[in-house]
């Protein structure tokens, strides 16, 4: 009986540890996945390591950057927003949410989509609402836009922020200047 018992107990901590290598196989696999550019499967992987490793801030970031790279904005903010409630890493995370979103929204004012790029420039500040060159490109979108009213607002919230940047000095003289 104690044989059983024993054997028993091997065999589930054989599984166990199985399984526990299979979870962290995922997590490499949604990282190769993203590095290719197979935004399904790293959604996928990273979902299913998440299920065992949830309070996993670095598999969440990398789970809202899939996400982000797929065009599923909403889900991306909430996994980014996840990443960041722990407070862990939140020094290194910011900057990578916002390269991300920033490589995102570059693509898209390059291909003329300059109201989905203004969505994703203000789910941005739901993120990290004192980010100034958000403000600034924002601002800059609104003029283009000819939304003068909501490019005052967006480079009054950024001079608040960093009155001495170049670029915000740069719109309040336009702007002064009475938009030449």
């Amino acid at each position: 009986m104690r044989k059983a018992i024993t054997y028993l107990g091997a065999v589930i901590l054989i599984v166990l540890a199985s399984c526990a290598g299979t979870v962290s196989h995922n997590y490499q696999l949604g990282v190769d996945a993203l590095n290719k550019g197979n935004y399904d499967a790293a959604i996928e992987n990273f979902n299913i390591y998440l299920k065992s490793k949830s309070g996993d801030v670095d598999a969440r970031l990398q789970l809202g950057l899939a996400l982000l790279k797929k065009g599923s904005l909403e889900e991306a903010v909430a996994a980014f927003k996840k990443s960041l409630a722990s407070g862990q890493n939140n020094s290194q995370a910011l900057p990578l949410i916002k390269k991300g979103i920033m490589e995102e929204v570059n693509i898209l004012l390059g291909e003329n989509k300059n109201d989905t790029a203004m969505r994703y420039l203000t789910a941005h500040l739901t993120i990290n609402p004192d980010d100034v060159d958000t403000h600034v490109i924002l601002a800059k979108e609104f003029v283009k836009m000819g939304s003068t009213r909501n490019a005052i607002q967006s480079l009054n919230r950024a001079s608040s922020l960093d009155p001495r940047n170049p670029e915000v000095i740069e719109l309040l003289d336009y702007f002064a200047d009475g938009f030449h």
